[in-house]
């Protein structure tokens, strides 16, 4: 969808303030780290690419940064963007939230079956939640419910938008893994 956004729209101009970055699982759960850097380009794409350049992630790692290229909207290849301006310091060590890939060339029906084993997922860890409420407050589908042990999730309608993740107060929701992919790693 942001690919999709950025070839429809075309802006013109895009300012990232990438000054202080966000560690982790952000924003309710990250740490937030100094990177000092504010960054601008006609291309979003482009941009995003020399963000996580910044970070020492290669774009081509990254599934928006792929989305964009197979779409052919901006510039993927850093070899082929010019920078302007301070040279960038790049940012060793930077903590990347965990993330999977899951975009495994199977038929659609076998996807939505083994969406729960193939994906990660929000978890709760009811030891440390509060019971505060703002995670089912902010969830857009409505599948946080409480039971008489804690907090649960209906993982057939969660759309894994980690919104009670990036929401709760205490950090008591974290990424969990399905079982398929537990036993990669």
């Amino acid at each position: 969808m942001l690919v999709e956004l950025a070839g429809l729209l075309q802006p013109r101009l895009t300012i990232m303030d990438a000054v202080v970055g966000m560690e982790g699982n952000g924003p309710g759960s990250g740490d937030p780290r100094y990177l000092g850097a504010i960054l601008a380009a006609a291309d979003p794409v482009a941009l995003d690419c020399i963000a996580a350049s910044l970070v020492e992630l290669k774009p081509e790692e990254l599934p928006v940064m792929i989305a964009a290229a197979a779409a052919g909207i901006g510039d993927t290849d850093l070899n082929r963007i010019s920078l302007v301006g301070d040279p960038l310091c790049i940012v060793k060590h930077f903590r990347i939230p965990p993330r999977e890939h899951t975009e495994w060339k199977l038929p659609d029906w076998m996807r939505r079956t083994l969406k729960n084993a193939l994906t990660t997922r929000p978890v709760i860890n009811n030891a440390d939640c509060i019971r505060c409420g703002v995670c089912q407050n902010h969830c857009p589908q409505q599948v946080i419910f409480p039971r008489r042990e804690g907090l649960s999730i209906n993982y057939r309608n969660c759309i894994r938008c980690f919104c009670c993740q990036e929401f709760c107060p205490k950090g008591a929701i974290t990424v969990g893994k399905g079982w398929i992919l537990k036993l990669f790693r």
